[in-house]
């Protein structure tokens, strides 16, 4: 995920986007082909920040795509545990869509 090249369908995310942001990105896959958003990557340094660095918000990341977009498109959430960059236990969030 860190050396994948974003595309038109797989793009990744710093854990600290606004949830209106990230419902931007979730709208243009889910009207696309589909494809792959992953929360808790650096934009610039690729690196494994994490979700946990944004405690409770992480609900808000969640719910984006049910409280910024009309319609709701249909995906499934999932968090995958990884070691961050501080060594840390921490996860990312996954996004897999398919076309809208």
């Amino acid at each position: 995920m860190i050396k994948e090249p974003e595309n038109k369908i797989f793009d990744r995310k710093s854990a600290k986007i606004k949830p209106s942001d990230l419902a931007e990105t979730i709208s243009g896959f889910a009207n696309a082909d589909g494809g792959t958003v992953v929360i808790g990557i650096t934009d610039k340094t690729r690196e494994f920040e994490g979700v946990k660095i944004i405690g409770d918000k992480i609900g808000d990341l969640m719910s984006a795509h049910k409280d910024h977009c009309a319609p709701m498109p249909q995906c499934t959430i999932e968090k995958l545990d990884i070691t961050n960059a501080q060594g840390q236990p921490d996860a990312l969030l996954l996004i897999p869509m398919e076309y809208f």
